[in-house]
C-alpha cells in the first residue's frame, strides 16, 4: 500500500464543469473519471505546446484504486491571483518582451489582444483543466479566496462514502488516526484534510494589489484580521486541517516565499516584490529575503494551538523562504521545543546545497549561478531543502515527502549512477523519423542528450495515448457514436499504450535512479552530520521519508509515474532497483552501499511508501496530540 503526503485530488474537478450532464454545473461531482474537456479545447494550438498541455486526470478516483494509494493528504488551494495578473499588462510584462518573437508563443501573446479576454482565459482553461469563468473571476474580482476554499472543503465533505457504479473504491476524510486506521480497514481511501498557502484563508483576490500597498506602508491590520478570522474558522469545521502549508506561490503578509516557477512560467508569473523588513523597521526588503514577520509568528502560534479552533494544527513549511524557514526552525527549537512539533515539508526534493543560510544574503544567492548548476545532480533552487535543513527535520522527528515532479528533482547534471542507466538507452531512430544525423550522433557521446532524446520520444508516446483516450471519450458523449471511428479510436489506443509501455520499460531504471538519488541524499546527509557531531539524536533517516506526489498541483510527472494508477508497480520496481544497485561492483554505486544494509531493500521501499507515514500519523495524527 502507498501513502500520499500531499496531492490535489479536488482541484481540477471542483474548478471545472461537468461534460457528463446537459446543464454542465460547475463543480463536477465526478471525481471517479478521467475528465477530459471537449468544450474547452482549442483545437489548433501550436505544436509548440504539445508537451506542457494535460489533457487529463491523473489522480481520479478510480486511478488512486489502481494505483493502490490508500492514504493521502488531500491539499486545497483556491488559485491565486499570480497565475492571472501579468495578463493585466501583457505587453509590459517580462514574458511579451522575451518571447513575443517566437511563432508558438506569439500565438499565444496575442490571442488576448486580437480575440479579447473571453478568448484568452478559454485558451487558459485549457492548458490549466480550470473553468475559463473561475479564471476570470480570479483576475477580475468577485473571487473569495476563503469561500473558495470553503466551497472545495464541502464539496470533499459531499462525497464520503459514495461510490457510483464505474467506480472502484470510496473514499472517507479521516479526522485522526483511529478513524484513518479504521476507514482503511474499510476497504476505503483515507484523505486526511491539509491547505496549501494562508493565501487561501484571505478574501476578494481583486483586493491584493491595496492589500500589498498598504503592507509595504506598514499597514497590515485588516488582512491579518482577516487571516486570524478564517483561519479559526477553518480550523473550527467538523473536519479541521491536519496541516497548512504556510507559503505558497505569492506573497501572504506573513512569511517570505520561494521562487517556485521555472522556465517560461518564471516570466509569466511574477512571484516578485518587496516587503517591509521585519528585522529593520522602515527598510524594504524582496519576498524571497524575508523571514518571518511578527504578526506571522503570531499566525504559526495559532496556527500549532489545540485551543485556537478545535484543535492543533502542523505547519509545512515547503514554499516558504530560505530565512523564513531558518525562522520556523528558531521558533521550534526554541520556544516550541517541549511541545514535540516536527518539521515537515510533505512535497520536496533536495537541493545539494550544504547551509541553508547561504541563500538569506542577497537576491543573486536565492539561485546558484548556472555554472555551479551545471554540476549538481540535483534542482538547486532555495524552493529544496539544504542538507543542514535535513537534520533539522530528522532530529525534530519529521517527515520529508519527495515529489514526483521531474523539474525538481533532477540536476543539470546526472548523477553516475543514473548515467549507467541511461548509457541502455537506445540512440538510434524509435518509431519516429530523426532530422539531425548529426545530432543522433551527439545523442550516442552524451548521456544527457541520450536521455532528453527518449525522455521526448516517452512523452510523444504517452500524449498521443492519452489524446486517443479523450478521442474515444467524444465520440462515446455524442447521441449516436459512430461505431466504425470507435474501432479505429480503440485501435489507436492500444498502438500508442504499447509504444508508451515499451518506452516505460526502457525508462523505468532510469527515472528509479534519479527518485532514488534524493532518497540516498538525504540518508547519506544525516548518517555524516551524526559523524561530525555526536550530540545529534541516534535516528535512522530512512524513517523520515516518504512519498508527497504533488499530483495535480502543477506539476511534471516522471513519464512512467504519469497517472497515479502507475504508482502500482513502484514498490516492486524499486526493490529491484535497490536490490541490483547495492549488488553492482562498479565504484559510482558506493553511495548505495554505505547508506544501505544488504538483505533490507524491501524494508527500506516499504518504509518510504507507507511504514514512515504510518508511524508519524500514530504519533501526530492522535486526539490526544492534537486537542486538549
Amino acid at each position: 500500500m502507498i501513502f500520499d503526503f500531499h496531492a490535489h485530488p479536488t482541484f481540477k474537478p471542483y474548478n471545472s464543469r461537468s461534460i457528463y450532464d446537459e446543464d454542465g454545473k460547475l463543480p463536477d461531482q465526478e471525481l471517479w473519471k478521467e475528465r477530459f474537456r471537449p468544450d474547452k479545447s482549442i483545437s489548433k494550438l501550436p505544436p509548440l505546446l504539445e508537451g506542457e498541455i494535460n489533457y487529463t486526470s491523473q489522480i481520479h478516483l478510480n486511478a488512486i484504486a489502481e494505483g493502490n494509494l490508500r492514504g493521502m493528504c488531500a491539499s486545497f488551494y483556491p488559485i491565486e491571483r499570480v497565475f492571472t495578473v501579468t495578463l493585466k499588462n501583457l505587453k509590459d510584462s517580462i514574458l511579451y518582451k522575451f518571447v513575443s518573437h517566437v511563432p508558438g508563443i506569439n500565438w499565444i501573446l496575442k490571442s488576448r489582444e486580437a480575440k479579447g479576454k473571453k478568448f484568452f482565459f478559454k485558451l487558459a482553461g485549457t492548458l490549466t483543466g480550470y473553468d475559463p469563468d473561475v479564471l476570470t473571476r480570479v483576475h477580475d474580482g468577485g473571487y473569495d479566496y476563503y469561500k473558495q476554499l470553503i466551497g472545495e472543503y464541502k464539496y470533499l465533505v459531499k462525497y464520503q462514502n459514495y461510490k457510483p457504479k464505474h467506480g472502484k473504491i470510496a473514499y472517507e476524510i479521516a479526522k485522526n488516526y483511529q478513524e484513518y486506521t479504521r476507514i482503511i480497514d474499510e476497504g476505503k481511501i483515507a484523505y486526511i484534510m491539509s491547505v496549501e498557502g494562508t493565501n487561501a484563508f484571505l478574501s476578494d483576490s481583486a483586493e491584493f494589489d491595496d492589500l500589498v500597498k498598504l503592507d509595504l506602508q506598514g499597514n497590515t491590520t485588516a488582512v491579518i484580521a482577516t487571516l486570524e478570522k478564517n483561519i479559526k474558522d477553518f480550523k473550527s469545521q467538523e473536519v479541521p486541517p491536519f496541516i497548512i502549508t504556510l507559503a505558497h506561490h505569492q506573497y501572504n503578509f506573513l512569511c517570505g516565499h520561494s521562487p517556485s516557477f521555472i522556465g517560461i512560467a518564471k516570466f509569466a508569473f511574477n512571484q516578485e516584490g518587496y516587503t517591509t523588513d521585519p528585522d529593520d523597521a522602515g527598510e524594504k526588503i524582496h519576498y524571497y529575503l524575508t523571514g518571518i514577520k511578527p504578526d506571522g509568528k503570531k499566525i504559526i502560534r495559532k496556527i500549532l494551538s489545540k485551543s485556537f479552533g478545535k484543535q492543533r494544527t502542523l505547519i509545512d513549511t515547503k514554499h516558504m523562504s530560505a530565512k523564513a524557514r531558518m525562522d520556523y526552525r528558531d521558533m521550534i527549537f526554541g520556544e516550541f521545543a517541549a511541545q514535540d512539533i516536527p518539521i515537515i515539508q510533505t512535497h520536496t526534493g533536495v537541493n545539494g546545497r550544504k547551509k541553508i543560510a547561504e541563500a538569506t544574503t542577497d537576491i543573486e544567492s536565492v539561485e546558484l549561478k548556472k555554472s555551479e548548476q551545471k554540476k549538481s545532480h540535483f534542482f538547486t533552487s532555495s524552493i529544496n531543502l539544504f542538507d543542514d535543513e535535513i537534520v533539522d527535520i530528522i532530529r525534530s522527528n519529521g517527515l520529508i515527502g519527495i515529489m514526483l515532479d521531474e523539474k525538481r528533482i533532477v540536476g543539470k547534471k546526472l548523477s553516475p549512477t543514473t548515467e549507467y542507466y541511461v548509457k541502455f538507452l537506445p540512440a538510434q531512430v524509435y518509431s519516429t523519423k530523426y532530422p539531425n544525423h548529426a545530432m543522433l550522433n551527439s545523442i550516442a557521446r552524451n548521456s544527457r542528450n541520450r536521455y532528453e532524446y527518449n525522455k521526448k520520444l516517452f512523452k510523444r508516446a504517452i500524449n498521443r495515448f492519452v489524446k486517443a483516450k479523450r478521442d474515444l471519450e467524444y465520440e462515446l458523449l455524442k447521441n449516436r457514436p459512430n461505431p466504425k471511428k470507435i474501432k479505429k479510436i480503440k485501435d489507436r489506443i492500444m498502438r500508442w499504450k504499447g509504444e508508451s509501455d515499451t518506452m516505460r520499460d526502457l525508462m523505468e531504471a532510469v527515472f528509479l535512479s534519479i527518485l532514488a538519488n534524493q532518497f540516498l541524499h538525504i540518508a547519506q546527509v544525516y548518517k555524516q552530520a551524526r559523524l561530525a557531531d555526536n550530540t545529534l539524536p541516534h535516528k535512522d533517516p530512512w524513517e523520515h521519508i516518504c512519498l508527497g506526489s504533488d499530483y495535480e498541483g502543477v506539476i511534471n510527472p516522471l513519464d512512467i509515474y504519469f497517472y497515479s494508477s502507475d504508482l502500482v508497480s513502484l514498490e516492486s520496481r524499486l526493490t529491484s532497483l535497490f536490490i541490483n544497485a547495492i549488488n553492482n561492483p562498479l565504484k559510482s554505486f558506493d553511495i548505495y552501499r554505505e547508506v544501505m544494509e544488504p538483505g533490507k531493500a524491501a524494508e527500506y521501499v516499504n518504509k518510504i511508501l507507507w511504514g514512515n507515514s504510518q508511524w508519524f500519523l500514530e504519533r501526530y495524527f492522535q486526539r490526544s496530540y492534537l486537542s486538549s
